[in-house]
Parts: structure tokens; sequence; C-alpha cells
């Protein structure tokens, strides 16, 4: 035990200078991986669909004969007014990108980022247009939140909050056209107004209907099973365990992300406004 060598602590100034290292190697360090170019990948794959739907349509028109009366009605366009358009679009993403972001900056536990609002924001667009109806635009944001590693019901809960809200304002924002311009739309369209009436009424019963499955989780996941229980007794082959789990846990986990967010009364205000306003 003699040859032992005792290594003294050092003390003072120099056991600052000795744990220095050893803090400076926990720092987290910034690396540069494979994700960002991935994710470059996608965009080039996007912008290269987009080039290819425009050169589709450019042959449509050459094919159809109809350049020529393409070229005359966009002579008579008013360019200030497509400038104009242009800004309010512009302003019209950054509500939605801002719609977004206010539910977001409430809980610390949703992994979003600027870029992935802008994302989220610009596929609803983009696949709401694509779509009949606007029926794409909610699947493609859902699918997109989950790319940043959030579960499907906690994607689903976060982005019906949004919708939910964007639906509210726009029925509100309709009910208040009906009730002071009223007169205006039947003396400018006559009985075709009766169908904005129809839909404005559709509105509100999709609303009820949401409202109504975002607060009784317990009867979605009764018809959902019921409804799982009646596709195993079919020759469909299909991984019903997986569909068991999204019904069971899921919808749970949809349900008390949408409550929770609702609790908040001054964000959801906030959300609200911000919606009217886009």
């Amino acid at each position: 035990m003699a040859k032992t060598q005792d290594i003294a602590e050092p003390k003072g100034a120099d056991a600052k200078h000795a744990e220095a290292p050893k803090a400076h190697a926990k720092r987290p360090q910034m690396q540069v991986t494979g994700e960002s170019s991935g994710e470059f990948g996608q965009v080039r794959k996007s912008v290269l669909f987009l080039g290819a739907v425009l050169i589709a349509y450019i042959v449509f028109l050459v094919l159809s004969g109809q350049m020529d009366d393409f070229f005359e009605a966009m002579a008579g366009v008013d360019a200030s007014w497509v400038v104009r358009g242009a800004l309010c679009f512009v302003a019209y993403c950054v509500l939605g990108v801002l719609g977004y972001a206010v539910p977001a900056a409430r809980d610390a536990n949703i992994p979003l980022g600027l870029r992935d609002l802008m994302s989220i924001e610009a596929a609803g667009v983009f696949f709401s247009f694509l779509s009949p109806g606007g029926t794409g635009a909610a699947p493609a944001q859902i699918y997109r939140l989950t790319r940043t590693g959030m579960s499907v019901g906690s994607a689903s809960a976060f982005q019906y909050t949004r919708f939910f809200l964007y639906e509210f304002a726009e029925g509100l924002f309709a009910a208040i056209m009906l009730i002071f311009r009223y007169q205006y739309f039947f003396d400018t369209i006559g009985d075709f107004a009766i169908i904005g009436i129809i839909l404005f009424a559709t509105k509100i019963l999709e609303l009820v209907v949401l409202l109504a499955v975002c607060l009784m989780p317990n009867v979605v996941k009764k018809i959902g099973n019921w409804g799982i229980g009646l596709l195993r007794k079919t020759p469909l082959k299909a991984d019903f365990d997986r569909w068991d789990e999204v019904v069971n846990n899921q919808v749970q986990e949809f349900s008390d992300g949408f409550k929770s967010a609702a609790k908040d009364l001054p964000m959801m205000g906030v959300a609200l406004l911000v919606s009217m306003a886009q």
C-alpha cells in the first residue's frame, strides 16, 4: 500500500478550473445530421410537384385550344388588384400561423417551432384548395403534426382545437353578415341567399357534433368498438389491434387535450379573435 499515490482534491480556484472541463464536456453540442437534408429534400419534392402541376395545366391549355383565351383574360386583369389580393392572402397565412402559435404557446410539451407552424398552415391551405370542400386540410395538418413527434391523439386534439375556433369564428362572422346585411343578400342574389342560410345552419350542426365528440369520448369509443367488432366478423384483413388502440387510447387523449385547452379561456378568446381577423 506504500506505493499507492494519494491524489489530493483541488481546492479554491483550482477546483473551479478542474470542474470546468467536466461542465464543458456535458454541454450539448449542436450537430449537423441528415434530418435537415431530409426535410429540405421534402421541400424540393413539393416544389417539383407544384412545377409538374403547372406544366400539366399549361399543356392542357395548349391541347384544348384555350391558351389564347387565357392570355386574353389575363390581359384584362387589373395588376394592382392582383397585388392587393396577394397581400391579403399573405396576411391570411400570417394570421393562420398566429392562430396555431397561440394554443401552442400555452403548452411547453408541444414541440412546435416557427417553421413547424408555417408548414402546418401551408399544408392546410394547399390541401384545402386541392380537395373538394377543403376536406383534405385537417388530415394533412394532423399528419404534419405527427412528424414533430406528437401522437395521433395529441395532434388531433391540437388541430381540432384550432379547427373548432376557426369554424366558430366563421359561423359567427356569417351570423353577423346575415343579421345586418340580410336584405342586401336577397336584393343582390335573390333566392340563392337561402343556400347560404342552409350552409350556415350546417356549419352550426357541424360544430355541435364536433363538440359532442370532444366532450363525450366514451360514447365515441363505444361506437368505435362496436364498428371494429363488426369488421372482425368479416373476411376483411386489417390490423384491428391497431384500431383498438386508436379508439380506446387516442380518442381519450384527443378528448383530454381538447378539454385542457378549452379550460384556458383567455387563450381561447385570443385565438378566436385571431380567427375572426383571419
